[in-house]
């Protein structure tokens, strides 16, 4: 295709002298040297492009200044701008249009991604002139109603920011639905990028070295933390424990995983696995004693938690205030965007000990740097998942080493999820060869 020759001649360069302001973002001289080559890339792409910066580097302040200096350059045509986001970030976005971009508030309309999804004919008939989708790998699925309704709007405006710290998690062709936002007129349908960049059969990548290769030259901007930032050291410790019921439990599984035919089923047998291991942590002496022994070494720093489950969650709760730590708060998917803002605040401040929190209702989108310490009960097989919340603490404006433990139940579907995700290997995969293996030592 001629988008390969032209990424050929294309290069990414930097300024050779960053500029201390600029004209249309009165805030553009408090970014940092990385976040100001970001926002003059993007007014060299003409406001079209995928901002991919690792988590924590400040793609929303990057973002507000690059919309700052449209909304200036444009302001005679009296430019609408549409920002979506996931539901549970609409709050801090409403915070910042009206801190960054109060000039301009009543041409701006922020909706979640569902909402906005909903509302897709009425939003079809609005002149919207640039839009940024903040977490746009929410938009990854190409066949979901989601995109269906939200990427024709899109494609037909010439201004687009997609901000996202994770624009592949694990498929090639999960890079077509950004590329297609961007791009509308070079990437016209799936089926033709799937036939050079995806393998339907083997379900893997296709000319990846190529598809690596344009991204740049199609405005993916991507820096990670040890490029551009001198964060203190992340350091990871695995701590084991023993409970005869989990592993009764994961040797129950195998059994289930040999002897079942279909093996389209084998993923919903690891599922219902994963939320019975739930269970049995939330009554597990052994878990109970970890967690105990782990907070009396380690507070009073503060303490970030992360759990998948709510019963897994109310025990790192009801077992932190049996050993006296008082002020704790938690956070999980019923907590609403106000009261979660609200903590976490108070977490900033210094007010609370410790915060427990599931993965997907704290795993993104909020900044905790006052934690030094970041413990796992449970665990999840999304890669990228865990590590997203992790940079919860480990971002910009960290100045201490952040400590992070993993309480892993040995033997268990603990270890197997670990494997999964550091080996980079399905859990389906991992289990069907154990299962294999155990009927050949029969």
């Amino acid at each position: 295709p001629s988008y390969v020759s032209e990424a050929q001649k294309f290069s990414l360069k930097k300024a050779e002298s960053l500029p201390t302001e600029l004209e249309g973002a009165d805030f553009f001289g408090m970014l940092y040297d990385y976040q100001k080559q970001g926002v003059l890339w993007a007014l060299r792409f003409n406001f079209n492009l995928a901002l991919c910066d690792d988590m924590g580097l400040g793609k929303t302040l990057q973002a507000l200044c690059i919309a700052s200096i449209y909304m200036y350059r444009n302001k005679e045509k009296r430019p609408k701008m549409l920002i979506l986001c996931p539901a549970f970030l609409c709050k801090d976005w409403e915070a910042n249009v009206k801190k960054r971009l109060g000039a301009y508030e009543s041409q701006i309309t922020l909706l979640s991604y569902d909402t906005a999804k909903n509302k897709s004919k009425e939003l079809k008939k609005e002149k919207f002139s640039i839009a940024i989708c903040d977490e746009a790998h929410a938009l990854k699925n190409s066949k979901s109603q989601r995109y269906r309704k939200l990427a024709p709007i899109l494609k037909k405006l010439k201004a687009k920011l997609l901000l996202t710290g994770t624009p592949s998690t694990n498929k090639s062709i999960e890079y077509y639905s950004m590329l297609s936002v961007l791009w509308p007129k070079k990437f016209k349908t799936l089926k033709s990028f799937t036939e050079r960049y995806w393998c339907k059969i083997s379900r893997k990548a296709r000319n990846s070295k190529e598809l690596a290769f344009i991204l740049p030259s199609m405005h993916f901007i991507r820096r990670s933390k040890e490029d551009v930032l001198d964060l203190p050291p992340k350091i990871t410790t695995t701590v084991y424990y023993d409970d005869p019921e989990a592993k009764q439990a994961m040797s129950a599984l195998i059994k289930k995983v040999e002897k079942e035919e279909d093996k389209g089923l084998v993923r919903y047998h690891i599922g219902g696995a994963f939320h019975d291991l739930a269970s049995i942590k939330a009554r597990s002496d052994a878990l109970c004693s970890a967690y105990k022994n782990y907070l009396k070494e380690n507070l009073p720093e503060k303490i970030l938690v992360f759990c998948q489950h709510l019963d897994v969650l109310g025990k790192a709760e009801e077992w932190a205030k049996e050993i006296g730590v008082k002020r704790i708060e938690v956070i999980h998917g019923g907590v609403s965007t106000n009261k979660r803002n609200i903590i976490v605040h108070a977490f900033q401040a210094g007010q609370v000990d410790m915060l427990c929190c599931t993965i997907p209702a704290a795993g993104v989108g909020l900044t905790l740097t006052m934690a030094t310490r970041v413990l796992f009960l449970e665990l999840s097989w999304q890669r990228g998942m865990v590590q997203q919340a992790v940079d919860r603490a480990h971002r910009i404006s960290q100045t201490k080493t952040v400590y992070v433990t993993q309480l892993i139940c040995r033997g268990s579907l603990d270890e197997w999820i670990l494997k999964s995700v550091t080996g980079k290997k399905k859990m389906q995969t991992l289990l069907l060869a154990a299962a294999r293996k155990m009927a050949k030592t029969k």
